[in-house]
């Protein structure tokens, strides 16, 4: 198991920082922490400009782990990546490469979720990348896993099955369970016989709400039963599509401050 971290040293990236060290322990998983810089060439002596600042970043990256989790340093149970390139595609490009099983984000938290949608690397990331991504919110404190495991499900078959795995491990590692959670206008709809790709013994209750606004009725539900984790799947299109780009339903489920894992079925 890998697991790929990339951060920008900023103040919600070192509470990510924290939460992807406990992931990565709980999983027994290699961590690898990777930093992006760049550089404008002015004149002949941009190689050695490179070189210096290549080095502060790797200083400011020693500095960032010592501060959030110097056991990791302690340890030498990590791998460190500093490069000149553009963060988005180097993180996907790197990610390929090196066989990574899980992408751990930080972002400024799910009350910021809409910027994950536009513009951010984040947002890059999640919408080249086929592997599973877990964005990690601000939080006033950070909450591990403990209990519940709540998944958004569209009620469309899952293509990929073989992607829900990464949920599965997640879940085996903290000896949890997953809620199957479904929004439905149809009152007799049955998603038990349409979610493929989730051992039995991984679930542990479907829950389907009558509405019409998915993301309201899924921010109600992940707060009534004080969810650790919530997951959702992404297509090209459909469910995605509306939860995300429209607007004023975004503001629903902004309000949840907890980690959103996304993984990718297309």
């Amino acid at each position: 198991m890998k697991i790929l971290f990339p951060t920008d040293f900023s103040e919600h990236a070192a509470m990510a920082l924290k939460y992807a060290v406990e992931l990565s322990r709980k999983m027994n998983a290699e961590l690898h922490i990777l930093t992006t810089f760049s550089v404008q060439k002015h004149s002949s002596s941009f190689v050695s400009f490179e070189d210096k600042v290549r080095q502060n970043v790797t200083e400011d990256l020693d500095d960032f782990i010592k501060s959030n989790a110097p056991e990791l340093l302690e340890s030498g149970k990590i791998i460190k990546i500093v490069a000149h390139a553009h963060p988005g595609s180097y993180i996907i490009g790197y990610a390929e490469k090196e066989g990574i099983d899980l992408i751990v984000m930080g972002t400024k938290g799910l009350s910021d979720i809409a910027n994950i949608f536009i513009g951010s690397v984040t947002r890059e990331v999640m919408a080249k990348t086929t592997l599973p991504v877990l964005a990690i919110p601000m939080m006033e404190q950070i909450k591990h896993i403990s209990k519940k495991i709540v998944m958004a499900y569209d009620g469309l078959k899952i293509t990929h099955e073989d992607r829900l795995k990464i949920l599965v491990d997640i879940s085996n590692s903290y000896s949890s369970k997953i809620t199957v959670f479904h929004v439905s206008e149809s009152p007799d709809e049955n998603i038990q016989k349409l979610v493929n790709g989730l051992p039995s013994d991984s679930i542990e209750d479907f829950v389907i709400r009558n509405g019409e606004e998915p993301l309201k009725e899924i921010r109600i539900f992940i707060e009534e039963v004080n969810a650790d984790l919530l997951v959702m799947v992404r297509r090209e299109k459909n469910f995605w599509q509306k939860l995300f780009l429209t607007g004023h339903t975004d503001e629903e489920i902004m309000r949840a401050s907890i980690p959103l894992l996304v993984i990718t079925d297309k």
